[in-house]
């Protein structure tokens, strides 16, 4: 600090906090940007040195740990003590050789530094026959422990750099969620940033995955998807003339990709690549267009790192920065390029010009192809379908949660006990009644069953104990049976434990909790998200809504635009969709999809409809147990003679898809062969028959699972849960 004359002067401090909130912003909790951080660094240290060489990454995956060590290693350049301390340590320092010109990523002098934001980093590198060492901490405070010290054979060993040079980066995680093994691997392969490095056949990439008992490794490498060529040119941009050649190929896939931009790993996109580094994969302004999840492209521009380098060179010497480059061009956040600088915009002109035409074509070829693809509006509604379908199916599988206990018949084992149900999914809060079924030989009436929790606490058992056997409600002679009421009390599971003499045996209970019902919907005053808040499970999707009143909605195009401020809660499906007037409830409703991909992510969702916004709150928890996803699609896929499948047969994870087969004889007519019948209302009143069957098949084999039901019960059954579910499903469709 200096005074002249009344002026003080000096440099404003950069305090530990405001270096942690810098790394945390750079890095956010995901592990997996980290890694590419370190990866892209090993590989640009190989390239400096012109040569090839494995790569290493080795997570800790053990549970209860304090600590756990993530490494990245690499046989390349190494560094010195000196190269460390002038290099490594400066913030914002031109150390990766960028500004003079050579073949490699980086320019914002960071981004080992941003690596705090997961723990303690310790750099151990081996350089012309010495070993240096120092660790980095959150605070901003940083640690020698070697300096330019002659490297003992344990070092070595322990380094796994038996000999020569390399580096070892260590990050202590404290609290950060690690992916699993195989979920790490597809990320590290595929995401967007490092496919040319796991292309590369002079670049090994392993992935080592270790507990405390045993370690497993993956050879990571991507294999190019194949495309059926569309395009091949070079562009020019306006008011940049100066670029050098800027090559385009884009190709079409053979799969649609319907994963928006915030997905790294998704098929579709043009990658921006620069000298070395690829910064984007986007779609420009053809994000969330059905046609435009076909397209896989790259667009090479070497301009974009002179660029950086032009604005670094003018920051230095106190130049004024040009009007064509006047803020960085590269995000620090690494998130792309910077949407507001003016070569993005003018580039993106300039690419949108040539991808107009393919998707003009794509869109004549689905139009006029053997087998067309519906429509965005059937797609909608097929997605509002699902959503509704989901919820009425949720409320049947409680409603089969009754007083009355299952039946069927025994195994023919003398002196035998069963549970029925053998596992039992009970809503907290609620009770179910399961049946203690026993052989009839060598038991009276009126005997006593001793039935246990274990542990106790999750459930509880609501009749009095220990329970009297009585005669089964089928009216059977053989057997016996003692109904027991169960309340869950805890979403954890339990075992229930029913004995008599030497008798005894075991059932499985599961406490599930579920979204309290929803109040009476009441129209919207204004545009609106559904609810103000939401919770996601990690790597899971879910289908949210969003209303508008008539009278807002009408007079526009109804278009609705969805984005979210935090990459850990993603807009799927480009984050484009359309209000759909729903006539019993007399406002407009419009269903988006969202996923969450980082644990303890909050989000903000932003809704644009013309001139009015709507916003919600999106929380990933560890854990939903809300209603399972369910996707309802069309496939012009042969099955034989059914109508419907489910894919899954059970929900997994990710939810099931319903995959109404339109070629079946009592469809195809209706919708036929060019899909020009799928906006009819005779088609929608097959389709939603189709559906609802299909639902309440499956209720009927979940309320009957392992046990024979006699075919007119069977039939009453689904009959019954057919007229419950239909008249929801026709209200969707007609």
């Amino acid at each position: 600090m200096s005074r002249k004359k009344g002026l003080t002067t000096g440099r404003i401090p950069y305090t530990a906090r405001g270096f942690l909130q810098d790394a945390q912003e750079a890095m956010g909790t995901d592990l997996v940007r980290g890694l590419i951080e370190l990866i892209t660094n090993a590989d640009d240290s190989y390239a400096r040195k012109n040569a090839s060489g494995p790569i290493r990454v080795e997570v800790d995956h053990s549970r209860k740990a304090d600590v756990n060590e993530v490494m990245v290693s690499d046989r390349a350049e190494g560094m010195s003590f000196l190269e460390m301390r002038e290099k490594l340590l400066p913030i914002g320092g031109r150390a990766s050789g960028l500004t003079e010109g050579k073949d490699v990523r980086g320019n914002r002098g960071r981004g080992a530094k941003d690596l705090v934001a997961f723990g303690e980093v310790e750099f151990t590198s081996i350089k012309d026959g010495r070993i240096s060492s120092v660790r980095l901490r959150p605070t901003g405070e940083f640690a020698f422990s070697r300096q330019d010290d002659k490297p003992r054979s344990e070092d070595r060993s322990r380094l796994g750099i038996r000999r020569g040079n390399g580096t070892v980066v260590t990050i202590y995680l404290r609290g950060v969620r690690r992916p699993r093994h195989e979920k790490l691997s597809d990320a590290l392969t595929s995401d967007f940033q490092l496919r040319d490095i796991m292309a590369d056949a002079e670049r090994k990439v392993i992935l080592v995955g270790r507990t405390r008992q045993r370690s497993r490794s993956t050879t990571l490498r991507y294999n190019k998807p194949v495309l059926e060529p569309l395009l091949n040119t070079t562009i020019a941009v306006k008011g940049h003339p100066d670029t050098g050649t800027i090559a385009l190929t884009v190709g079409k896939l053979r799969e649609r990709s319907d994963d928006g931009p915030r997905v790294p790993t998704r098929s579709a996109g043009i990658l921006l690549a620069g000298t070395r580094a690829i910064y984007d994969n986007t779609l420009f302004k053809y994000e969330g267009h059905p046609i435009a999840g076909w397209l896989h492209g790259r667009l090479d521009c070497t301009y974009i790192d002179r660029l950086a380098k032009q604005y670094d060179d003018a920051f230095e010497s106190g130049d004024t920065h040009p009007e064509n480059n006047p803020i960085p061009i590269v995000s620090r956040r690494r998130r792309g390029l910077a949407k507001d600088h003016p070569f993005w915009t003018a580039l993106s002109k300039a690419v949108e010009d040539q991808l107009a035409p393919l998707i003009e074509r794509l869109e004549e070829e689905e139009r006029s192809g053997t087998e067309p693809k519906e429509s965005p509006e059937t797609r909608r509604r097929l997605d509002h379908l699902g959503q509704a379908a989901a919820k009425v199916f949720h409320r049947s599988l409680r409603e089969l949660d009754d007083d009355n206990p299952p039946t069927g018949p025994l195994p023919e084992i003398p002196d035998t006990l069963v549970i029925l149900p053998k596992q039992a999914k009970i809503v907290v809060g609620s009770t179910k009644t399961l049946s203690v079924v026993c052989d009839a030989k060598g038991l009276r009436e009126g005997d006593e069953v001793t039935v246990e929790l274990d542990p106790e606490g999750v459930f509880e058992i609501v009749n009095k104990t220990p329970v009297r056997l009585g005669p089964h409600r089928s009216g059977r002679s053989d057997v016996l049976t003692a109904p027991t009421r169960i309340k869950a009390l805890r979403p954890e599971s339990a075992l229930l434990e029913a004995s008599i003499g030497e008798r005894t045996n075991l059932a499985l209970l599961d406490g599930i909790s579920e979204p309290p019902p929803p109040p009476p919907i009441n129209p919207p005053e204004d545009f609106k998200f559904e609810n103000t808040t939401y919770s996601i499970g990690i790597n899971k999707r879910k289908s949210i809504e969003l209303w508008a009143p008539a009278a807002l909605a009408k007079p526009t195009s109804k278009i609705v635009q969805v984005t979210s401020d935090n990459e850990g809660v993603t807009v799927l499906d480009g984050g484009t969709t359309t209000m759909l007037l729903n006539e019993e409830q007399g406002f407009y409703v419009a269903t988006i999809r969202i996923a969450g991909s980082q644990l303890g992510a909050k989000a903000t969702l932003y809704a644009n409809l013309e001139e009015h916004t709507a916003r919600s709150q999106v929380n990933v928890v560890s854990k939903e147990t809300g209603i399972p996803d369910l996707r309802i699609r069309l496939t012009p896929n042969d099955v034989g003679s059914r109508r419907a499948y489910f894919e899954p047969p059970e929900p997994g994870p990710d939810g099931q898809t319903l995959w109404v087969a339109i070629k079946h004889p009592s469809l195809l007519p209706l919708i036929k062969k060019d899909r020009s019948g799928e906006h009819t209302p005779e088609f929608r009143t097959a389709l939603a028959e189709v559906v609802a069957e299909a639902l309440a098949a499956q209720l009927v084999k979940k309320e009957h699972d392992e046990q024979p039901i006699e075919a007119t019960t069977l039939y009453h059954r689904h009959a019954q849960q057919l007229t419950k579910i239909l008249p929801v499903i026709q209200k969707v469709l007609i």
